[in-house]
C-alpha cells in the first residue's frame, strides 16, 4: 500500500511539474530513469520496482540507464545535461548533497534538479564485527552509546 501511495505521489508530482499544454500529451515517448548506481545495488532494485509500476501508469515505458561511478557524479552529470523536458529523470539518493564536494561535479544539485518525489526512506545502521570488538554484543553497544552521547545518539 505504501508503494502504491508513493507511486501516485510520483505521478502527481510529474504532472504538476509540466505546463498544462504539455501535460495533455505527456508522456508521448520513452522516459529514461538515470540510476547512478551499479546494476543490482539496493538503489537499482528500488528503481526497477518503481519502473514496473510507473510505466504502465504513464502509458509509456520507463527504462533504466545505470551510470555508476564517481560517487554518483557520472550519472548525475548526465541527467543534469539532459533536455529539461521530463523525459530524463534522475533516481538519486542522499548522495546528491555531497556531490558538489566531489571532483568533477559540474552541476549544482540545488539549481540543476527539481525534486519530484520521495520514493523511499531508510535508516543507517552500525554493525559490530563479532569477537574483534570490545563491544561484542548489541546490548553492550547500546549501553555504551546511551552513557556517552558523544559516541552515538541512540534515540
Amino acid at each position: 500500500m505504501a508503494a502504491r501511495n508513493i507511486l501516485f505521489a510520483f505521478i502527481a508530482a510529474l504532472a504538476l511539474g509540466v505546463t498544462p499544454a504539455i501535460a495533455q500529451s505527456y508522456p508521448s515517448r520513452v522516459i529514461k530513469l538515470v540510476v547512478p548506481f551499479t546494476a543490482g545495488s539496493p538503489n537499482d532494485v528500488m528503481a526497477r520496482l518503481l519502473t514496473q509500476h510507473l510505466g504502465p501508469r504513464l502509458g509509456q515505458p520507463v527504462v533504466i540507464d545505470n551510470k555508476p561511478g564517481g560517487g554518483t557524479t557520472i550519472g548525475s552529470k548526465m541527467a543534469a545535461a539532459a533536455e529539461p523536458d521530463g523525459y530524463t529523470l534522475l533516481f538519486i539518493s542522499s548522495a546528491i548533497v555531497t556531490d558538489p564536494a566531489m571532483k568533477g561535479a559540474t552541476y549544482d544539485p540545488l539549481t540543476d534538479f527539481a525534486p519530484v518525489a520521495t520514493v523511499n526512506t531508510t535508516a543507517w545502521l552500525i554493525a559490530i564485527p563479532p569477537l574483534r570488538n570490545p563491544v561484542q554484543r548489541g546490548h553492550r553497544f547500546q549501553r555504551k552509546a546511551d552513557s556517552n552521547p558523544v559516541i552515538a545518539d541512540s534515540r
